[in-house]
């Protein structure tokens, strides 16, 4: 059976406390929706503060728990050296270039 991914687009430069929220809340609706395959693209983040790295690995979890899938595309340079930095890259299926 094919996994049809729920594509949810980051339409902010700075993914920050009150930004992250808003994405909880899309992926949460998602997921109670029965959407478990979700798509991030984060190619108009510039920024991203401890509040947005926290929200990731939350619906991260949260997806894993309902063996659902994430990937998070788009992602600038700065932006994938943070994942480094924060020995993050391996949990997540990460791309730069949007699929």
């Amino acid at each position: 059976m094919s996994q049809e991914y729920q594509l949810i687009h980051v339409e902010v430069a700075e993914l920050d406390l009150l930004s992250s929220q808003e994405l909880q809340g899309q992926t949460t609706s998602c997921i109670e929706a029965g959407q478990i395959h979700i798509i991030i693209d984060l190619s108009e983040v510039q920024i991203i503060k401890s509040s947005g790295i926290g929200t990731l690995v939350a619906i991260l979890k949260r997806i894993q728990q309902e063996q659902g899938n994430l990937k998070l595309i788009g992602l600038r340079p700065p932006i994938l050296e943070v994942f480094k930095i924060a020995n993050l890259k391996n949990m997540f299926e990460l791309h730069s270039k949007v699929l």
